[in-house]
């Protein structure tokens, strides 16, 4: 984990832990594979004013992050950090299911045509049954969920889907379309659920409640490893764990180590497994 003391970043790493001075030239930490956040809002508020501090732990630690974004403004966002984290991070945009009624999809075609340069995938986008039985709200969700996957398919993207409370409704949209990788991120569905899209080569991954859920943990041991990554959805806040501080990429070596347990695989082994499992997700290296 990164802290913070005195204007001093003390380095988490799964081999040793360094200390940097803010604005020092960057230290390689030596790791033998690379860890993976596979979702994460750094475009969120709570986390813009950590940036720099993130940027500094993803280069010292060879840490590499899914860059998320919710609507046309965090889209822009995600766009915009493209200089702060450079390769360290692979760039996302999407409207989620929360902000489909709220956002001109218009306006989000033409700035994702302008940056595709920019784009490694599409996200956070998907459905969502827990906010609204409003017909109307759902069918909204759906069309620009196909209006995302579209922009997907067309350009042979990535895509980091949300499916809470509409797990088996996303997994059946998604067969629909040709798509080059999927990611059910934070899945919660059933086993049913999550064998029917390990069955269609679709990507799970597991958070931080992996620390503390019985039943996420339970979850895990039933997903097919090949089809396993890791995340933190920062900045969500976990009050059963990390004493209910805002998540973020330096996290996630407690997730690595607790999902290592939780499937009885040995650390440097799972983390080779899930190097290889993102570099088939992603389909693409930034070194």
């Amino acid at each position: 984990m990164l802290s913070v003391f005195n204007n001093e970043h003390w380095i988490f790493n799964r081999y040793c832990v360094k200390k940097v001075k803010s604005g020092s030239n960057l230290v390689s930490i030596g790791a033998r594979s690379i860890l993976i956040d596979a979702h994460v809002h750094l475009s969120d508020a709570l986390l813009r004013n950590r940036a720099e501090q993130i940027s500094l732990f993803l280069k010292a630690s060879r840490t590499k992050v899914c860059s998320v974004s919710t609507d046309i403004a965090s889209s822009k966002t995600v766009l915009e950090q493209v200089e702060t984290f450079g390769a360290s991070s692979y760039n996302f945009i999407g409207i989620h299911p929360s902000e489909c009624s709220k956002e001109n999809i218009q306006d989000f075609l033409k700035l994702f045509g302008d940056n595709i340069a920019k784009v490694d995938g599409v996200g956070e986008i998907g459905l969502d049954g827990s906010y609204s039985n409003d017909v109307k709200f759902l069918k909204t969700q759906e069309v620009v969920f196909g209006e995302m996957l579209g922009l997907a398919e067309r350009h042979s993207l990535p895509v980091s889907a949300h499916s809470r409370s509409a797990s088996l409704k996303t997994i059946e949209f998604l067969s629909k379309y040709k798509l080059k990788g999927v990611l059910l991120h934070w899945f919660a569905g059933t086993e049913s659920e999550l064998s029917n899209a390990n069955d269609k080569g679709y990507f799970v991954s597991f958070g931080p409640a992996i620390v503390y859920s019985n039943r996420m943990q339970k979850l895990a041991c039933k997903a097919s490893t090949d089809l396993i990554l890791i995340e933190t959805d920062g900045p969500v806040s976990y009050g059963a764990c990390f004493g209910g501080k805002m998540a973020e990429p330096t996290f996630l070596a407690s997730v690595w180590h607790s999902l290592s347990y939780v499937l009885g695989i040995k650390p440097a082994e799972l983390e080779h497994k899930l190097e290889q499992n993102f570099a088939t997700y992603i389909g693409k290296s930034k070194g």
